[in-house]
């Protein structure tokens, strides 16, 4: 795992589309960007955001001297941080090592994380919730959604969005655990429902992938070892509402399951207001190749089954990454071309038609 002394958003890039007004207070200079954190200990993982007002929320490890610990950092509008240099400690770990986790936003603009957390003396799962201003809603030690379980990996958190930038949305956090995906959900008065699901295969093991929020519901991806260490990994989505009822049913649907996905790829995907979904992946099986799909609010595929190879002249390509451009959904993709020996690489990318899945 990569980290670095000093970690730096280019947050002049991002605010290409801000209004030029605010753009002009952003440095042009990219050897000037913004600062998140230069803190003496080292930095690692950072996520962002952006929130309501067109400002950012950023969220990243630190610390390795004495544990990684969970940090965040607001910025308005103006590129300006709103709380004191190092952002607020959201949780002061003791891991020597570093597993992802996840950061969203809520309808109301409240930052929301979920994370590994060994405060307790255990590995738990952590979610906390902060408002614009810094104020923790989840209280200063955040909320604790598991209890001494045992084995827990990489959660992810969604706001389950509406039209009503409200703070009744429910927040779901979901994760790994040993070899299945549970699902908690927590509501309104900071505390957990009553909606705790697993998820496990009949064989092999199931892992988190991701998790967004779509059509006013949750839509995760996850990943199942349909066997052993080398066995076939397929992809799989759900979606699931505030009230725990899945209205795809059981069991999860496929979305790659006539290959394998590559050993350790978890893949990312993003879904939109309507429900739908659009994800990237690339296989082993066939051989080190990048696939897109487009999945319909109902859990259908909207492009041909198993998805569309993002191109079919002979190259090798790998880790994929999502884009949506244009005022209408216009996906795109972009990846890592290597020759056949992997020696050389490159950068390519491309559009899809949304309607048909062809490459434009």
């Amino acid at each position: 795992m990569l980290s670095a002394a000093t970690l730096a958003i280019a947050f002049s890039a991002v605010f290409t589309s801000a209004p030029a007004a605010s753009a002009l207070q952003w440095s042009s200079d990219t050897s000037v960007n913004q600062v998140v954190s230069n803190a003496a200990s080292d930095q690692n993982q950072p996520k962002v955001e952006a929130a309501r007002d067109g400002g950012y929320w950023v969220s990243w490890f630190d610390g390795i001297g004495t544990g990684w610990d969970v940090r965040l950092q607001r910025f308005d509008i103006h590129g300006d941080a709103v709380f004191p240099a190092g952002g607020i400690l959201v949780a002061d770990r003791s891991f020597s090592s570093t597993q992802d986790y996840g950061l969203d936003v809520a309808s109301n603009g409240d930052a929301l994380l979920a994370f590994r957390d060994d405060r307790s003396g255990n590995v738990e799962i952590t979610a906390a919730r902060y408002r614009p201003d810094g104020t923790p809603l989840y209280g200063a030690g955040g909320v604790p959604l598991t209890n001494n379980v045992g084995f827990v990996a990489s959660p992810r958190v969604a706001c389950a969005q509406s039209s009503v930038a409200s703070p009744l949305n429910s927040v779901f956090v979901a994760w790994t655990e040993g070899a299945s995906v549970r699902v908690r959900v927590i509501g309104s008065n900071s505390a957990p429902t009553s909606v705790d699901q697993s998820f496990a295969p009949s064989s092999g093991s199931y892992s988190l992938s991701d998790m967004q929020s779509g059509g006013g519901d949750v839509i995760f991806s996850v990943v199942h070892a349909t066997g052993g260490f080398s066995s076939p990994r397929h992809l799989l989505l759900q979606r699931i509402q505030s009230g725990g009822a899945l209205p795809w049913g059981l069991p999860l649907t496929p979305v790659f399951t006539a290959g394998s996905l590559q050993i350790g790829a978890f893949p990312k995907f993003d879904s939109d207001v309507l429900g739908r979904s659009f994800l990237t992946w690339y296989s082993s099986s066939p051989t080190l190749q990048c696939f897109a799909q487009f999945m319909d609010a109902d859990g259908s595929p909207l492009w041909q089954p198993d998805g569309v190879p993002v191109a079919t002249t002979p190259g090798v390509r790998v880790n994929p990454a999502l884009a949506q451009t244009g005022g209408t959904f216009l996906p795109v993709v972009v990846w890592r071309e290597q020759n056949a020996s992997q020696s050389q690489s490159g950068i390519s990318a491309q559009r899809f038609d949304p309607t048909s899945g062809q490459r434009m």
